[in-house]
């Protein structure tokens, strides 16, 4: 037997794509056919189209039953920036590699494809991370701190004029924000309309105008669904193209992803490979008194689905620029939300030693009336955060 000399970056670990159709392909007929001992085709096997997209909404409810709500923990943000440089060499990075693949061989069988770890991301929101006793606590925080660092997030105060503005509910346009001043009209005028609304709707009178009315034109090209407005008939944009949902080899850079759609995708105008560096998840409408309609176990498969979609991206773009070092390889960073009624969270993840690293960063709320129209200034910081990120990543 002739022994490969194996890429440092490469990540034989993961699992690859068709094993993880097959897996899921068994459990599907598991549920419909009450098979108490679903059996796993050969890894080589062809599957129907039907099981290419692995989260889509024909599998969410066989998906969700293999959540167990109880047991996810309650999110944490990463820790906030701190100028104290962590070095890579202060971190015992081999100690974390070694815990987290026996994390991730603990993962029970029927868990596996709605665990992040398994798809190789390490979950810093610490929501999936039960029974992580394999990890220590004291390593994941100080990651999670580098990991900080390394993002470097730090929204600023919007300007004086701005604030004015939102703290008089928005009435009058500012100068050089009239474009941002006409989408919060948009929103105002649909707040009225935020009661039993579909999740279509909530997304195109909420998130769709703030993005819009805050980031630049020239820096993303941000697809949603199509619209027919009154009439909203949408349908979710692909993540990454059809003919890339195979597995073409056994490392991180060239397997690609499992199939999967997105409420939003932004690709980058100005980066070689069109990076993918933002995507949006929106979980469910809104219900009496404009509370969220979607359940605990709706909000997690979400959730770990934009962080599959983000892993994928990074490996697109890893593919392509095998060109450079380890370092820049590192700087990458691709970000993410997800929408639960009127609360917005914000994620990013990046690629370190083998491991993608996920965590939230920010987190705001959406006003539902006038009087709450302040809650906008935070809204605008945070998004004037991500685009200004967002051009660092384009001039990488």
């Amino acid at each position: 037997m002739t022994n490969k000399k194996k890429n440092s970056y490469f990540d034989d670990n993961e699992p690859d794509t068709w094993s993880i159709l097959n897996f899921h392909k068994a459990w599907i007929e598991k549920y419909k056919n009450n098979d108490p001992e679903p059996s796993v085709n050969n890894e080589n096997d062809q599957l129907p189209e039907d099981y290419c997209s692995l989260f889509n909404d024909d599998n969410e409810e066989e998906l969700s039953r293999l959540i167990d709500d109880h047991i996810l923990n309650e999110e944490t943000n990463l820790p906030e920036f701190n100028e104290i440089n962590f070095e890579l060499e202060k971190l015992n990075f081999q100690k974390l590699k070694n815990s987290f693949e026996k994390y991730q061989n603990l993962i029970p069988s029927s868990k596996k494809v709605i665990t992040p770890a398994y798809w190789g991301i390490l979950d810093l929101t610490k929501e999936s991370l039960f029974n992580w006793k394999e990890i220590d606590n004291n390593l994941l925080n100080k990651v999670s701190q580098l990991f900080t660092n390394t993002i470097a997030w730090l929204p600023k105060t919007a300007p004086k004029t701005l604030q004015e503005y939102f703290n008089s509910k928005c009435e009058n346009s500012v100068y050089e924000f009239e474009e941002l001043h006409i989408y919060i009209q948009f929103i105002k005028l649909n707040m009225s309309r935020l009661r039993f609304i579909s999740e279509q709707e909530l997304k195109m009178t909420t998130v769709f105008p703030l993005i819009r009315g805050i980031f630049s034109k020239n820096l993303i090209d941000d697809k949603w669904y199509e619209l027919h407005y009154i009439k909203i008939k949408r349908g979710e944009v692909q993540s990454l193209a059809t003919n890339e949902a195979r597995n073409e080899s056994n490392n991180p850079f060239q397997r690609a992803k499992v199939g999967h759609k997105a409420d939003m995708k932004g690709t980058l105008k100005n980066t070689s490979c069109k990076l993918e560096a933002l995507y949006g998840e929106v979980s469910g409408g809104l219900g009496p008194f404009g509370l969220s309609i979607a359940s605990r176990k709706k909000k997690y498969l979400d959730k770990v689905k934009l962080s599959i979609m983000m892993r994928d991206s990074i490996n697109k773009a890893l593919k392509q620029w095998k060109h450079i070092n380890d370092d820049d390889r590192k700087s990458l960073v691709v970000y993410g939300f997800t929408q639960d009624g009127l609360e917005i969270s914000f994620y990013a993840m990046s690629w370190f030693e083998e491991i993608y690293l996920f965590g939230r960063i920010d987190s705001c709320t959406i006003p539902s009336e006038e009087n709450n129209c302040y809650l906008f200034e935070e809204i605008y910081c945070v998004l004037t955060e991500l685009e200004q990120t967002l051009k660092l990543n384009s001039q990488n």
